[in-house]
């Protein structure tokens, strides 16, 4: 069952990393291609107040995890001519405004992702939260500008865009 922002108990929950992954997919080939991946998420916290403006959001995600249906692209963009990983294993946003949504949608969240000082905003839509036994569920899209981010090797075969997919798994702090 998806929830608004107003039925999610207010209080700090932390991102259960072992159960939320990122998805994305990236076109390639002047839009004719697509490639399917995916990212887990290193650590985070969600502090959700009385409020949507006023909760905060603080997330990493674990470049070094990228992941593809092939091993050698894997390898190529882990490496210096796009992520330089194993030197800037982290992807980081912070949330710092979230607003509700009026049509009956949860709301988005803006904020600034941080790529070792390539700082670009960013505005996550939420489609879901779902509530649990443990805390929450929440499904999420965004749209990032690789480039905005530092990671400009590919051009112009891959596109500068990723759709992500988030699928963060919740639990409340006591």
């Amino acid at each position: 069952m998806t929830i608004a922002h107003s039925q999610v108990r207010s209080g700090t929950y932390q991102i259960d990393t072992a159960r939320s992954q990122v998805a994305f997919v990236a076109s390639h080939l002047w839009g004719v291609g697509q490639v399917h991946g995916s990212f887990r998420v290193r650590e985070g916290t969600v502090d959700v107040a009385e409020g949507p403006e006023t909760t905060r959001i603080d997330a990493v995600v674990d470049l070094t995890t990228f992941k593809t249906d092939k091993a050698k692209r894997d390898s190529d963009v882990l490496s210096k001519r796009f992520l330089d990983a194993a030197n800037y294993p982290d992807l980081r946003f912070t949330g710092v405004a979230a607003t509700g949504a009026s049509g009956g949608g949860v709301g988005t969240v803006d904020g600034l992702l941080d790529r070792h000082g390539h700082i670009a905003p960013a505005t996550i839509s939420v489609v879901g939260i779902e509530v649990t036994d443990e805390g929450l569920v929440a499904t999420a899209t965004a749209r990032v500008d690789r480039t905005k981010l530092g990671v400009s090797g590919g051009r112009p075969i891959v596109n500068r865009w990723l759709d992500l997919t988030l699928r963060i798994v919740l639990t409340r702090s006591l």
